[in-house]
């Protein structure tokens, strides 16, 4: 029963793994979706603006006819109250699909969950950890179709929204919100911006980073999609960048290195890096793969020993399946990625947008408390036990330039 997993912890001497969605890969496996909205009566259709008018939206669109009970365009990140007005102004649908990035389908989720559980805040978190469905309750079928290739959130369980007046994270974590069917389909890939795929790959990258690396829910099935995901990732992004690559190989290689991502997080607790950084998207104007940039050289430099064993196996996994890359350390790894950020301007975005944060003070207090704030990270999950001075001063090296006492 879903109810049981979400109550289990894994440990040292006990784990558990759950890989719900059923994946189907390929070029043109989006058509699969007319198939699987068949039998379904009423279907909600989530779609990111920049494909809203794509002809796959308008084909999809037309063939459900009177069955689209209602289509949600999502122009930013999604807003806790616009998603509220969504889930109670309409009925809870047979079918969902999300055709989107990762804002697009925790926009999806967030409805869903509403509509199963008469909210989204916090869902399986503290005391609605395990918590029971409303009497009655619905869950639609969900298809997912993303249309970048980093968070792998149609197959991950977390879900992020944003409050619209505080800019305050509201978020959760359910199994029951990952997505049944997730269509990995390259087409979608193919007009997206060289900026865009670096910045996706590096959020992929970071969720398989972090599953490696954890301590007491690491397991071997983990580190099976992490060292496979992570030799795919580098491998298909040098491809895209030096060759200008765009095949549907390549393509699909990162779309399915981000699919694996969001499998592998969804089965261990997100690292300091994530809760850094999702501390920082509320201050800055920063996309969510750039904050991450800012805190995985100094988290790195503070594991380095608890974590060279680790290291040491994907470095030997990368010169047996991708020999032709040129790391010889991790360390060689995040130089590669800073360069690729230098390239297409994402650092510059980052100097830019720190130096226009105007109290650090504060700042740098909500940075603490956020990371300090999960306890079993740092004390069970870490790498390293961490405490709150570890903590403190992993921040001031992530940002000796702007942060202040």
């Amino acid at each position: 029963m879903t109810g049981s997993i979400e109550r289990l912890y894994n440990t040292t001497a006990q784990k558990r793994f759950y890989l719900p969605s059923k994946f189907v890969w390929g070029a043109n496996c989006h058509k699969q979706a007319h198939e699987l909205l068949a039998d379904c009566g009423t279907v909600a259709v989530f779609v990111d603006q920049a494909f809203a008018n794509h002809e796959i939206v308008t084909e999809l669109k037309a063939a459900l006819g009177a069955r689209l009970q209602f289509t949600e365009v999502c122009r930013a990140m999604p807003q806790v109250q616009n998603l509220i007005e969504i889930a109670t102004s309409q009925q809870p649908t047979d079918a969902v699909v999300s055709i989107g990035g990762g804002s697009t389908v925790d926009a999806a989720k967030a409805v869903v969950c509403h509509w199963i559980h008469g909210t989204f805040d916090g869902i399986g978190m503290g005391e609605k950890r395990g918590i029971a469905w409303l009497p009655g309750a619905k869950r639609p079928m969900l298809i997912g179709m993303p249309t970048t290739a980093g968070t792998g959130a149609d197959a991950s369980r977390y879900y992020v929204t944003y409050d619209a007046h505080t800019k305050g994270k509201v978020h959760g974590k359910s199994w029951d919100l990952v997505v049944d069917w997730v269509l990995v389909d390259p087409v979608f890939l193919k007009t997206a911006p060289a900026d865009l795929m670096v910045t996706s790959a590096f959020d992929a990258f970071i969720h398989l980073f972090e599953t490696f690396i954890c301590r007491g829910e690491q397991s071997w099935l983990g580190d099976c999609l992490s060292l496979d995901g992570i030799t795919r990732l580098l491998t298909a992004l040098d491809r895209y960048i030096t060759a200008d690559d765009r095949s549907d190989e390549t393509l699909l290689e990162l779309n399915y290195a981000a699919a694996i991502g969001g499998v592998a997080i969804s089965n261990i607790r997100t690292g300091n890096i994530h809760e850094a950084a999702g501390a920082l998207l509320e201050v800055t104007p920063l996309t969510h793969a750039e904050t991450l940039m800012v805190f995985l050289q100094p988290a790195y430099q503070q594991y380095q020993s608890a974590i060279a064993e680790r290291e040491a196996l994907l470095m030997r996994h990368l010169a047996a399946h991708a020999p032709h890359l040129p790391f010889k350390s991790f360390g060689d790894i995040i130089v590669w990625w800073k360069a690729q950020f230098d390239r297409y301007g994402m650092s510059q975005r980052i100097d830019s947008a720190l130096a226009g944060v105007q109290d650090w003070k504060a700042a740098s207090a909500h940075l603490l408390y956020r990371v300090i704030s999960d306890r079993v990270w740092c004390e069970k999950e870490s790498p390293m036990p961490l405490s709150d001075d570890m903590v403190d001063a992993f921040l001031k090296a992530s940002l000796p330039n702007y942060q202040k006492a």
